[in-house]
């Protein structure tokens, strides 16, 4: 896209997988749901299906001009929060299969975990500040404040992305595959 930063959709997906699978492992699932919601994190966690819709043309024609621009409208923390809240009211009313829950919380993990990436990484430009938006319309805010914000194709960005993150996901799927053995 012309002026926009390119898309590290691998570091993303890197990152959901390690949210999804770990989150599977502290909440004691088999193996095999370990390693699916790891998976399917990885789906809303970068790409097309991820925050980062807001650089598709689909996106620009479906929205109003006002809303245009990466690191907006879909970056918003909130909307996790609002659908993790949606999930558990639904859960609670309805009693669904586990099924639908796992299924459903791994799309929100990978969602999730691609806004705390950026919170992290997203740098300040294009008209926007650092970080990911605190309302759905703006005010960016990242780790390092507004102004500043680890650059997403940095050093420390792509040490992330290509030994650090291999590395929890080769750790994380090690320990799922110890606790089948044992």
């Amino acid at each position: 896209m012309e002026g926009m930063e390119r898309m590290n959709s691998l570091g993303h997906k890197q990152a959901g997988y390690i949210c999804g699978a770990s989150t599977g492992v502290l909440l004691n699932l088999p193996a095999w749901e370990c390693i699916l919601v790891g998976a399917l994190a990885t789906v809303t966690a970068g790409g097309k299906t991820s925050p980062d819709f807001d650089q598709t043309k689909t996106y620009r024609i479906l929205l109003p001009k006002a809303l245009e621009g990466h690191r907006k409208l879909t970056h918003w923390w909130g909307w996790p929060v609002l659908l993790l809240l949606a999930i558990i009211v639904y859960w609670y009313l309805f009693r669904p299969e586990n099924w639908w829950l796992i299924v459903y919380s791994a799309l929100l993990l990978g969602w999730a975990s691609h806004i705390a990436i950026d919170w992290i990484f997203g740098g300040a430009g294009y008209g926007r500040g650092a970080g990911v938006p605190m309302t759905p319309l703006g005010n960016h805010r990242g780790l390092l404040g507004h102004r500043h914000g680890f650059k997403s194709n940095g050093k420390l960005a792509k040490a992330m992305e290509r030994v650090i993150f291999p590395a929890l996901c080769v750790g994380i799927t090690s320990v799922i595959a110890i606790k089948t053995i044992l």
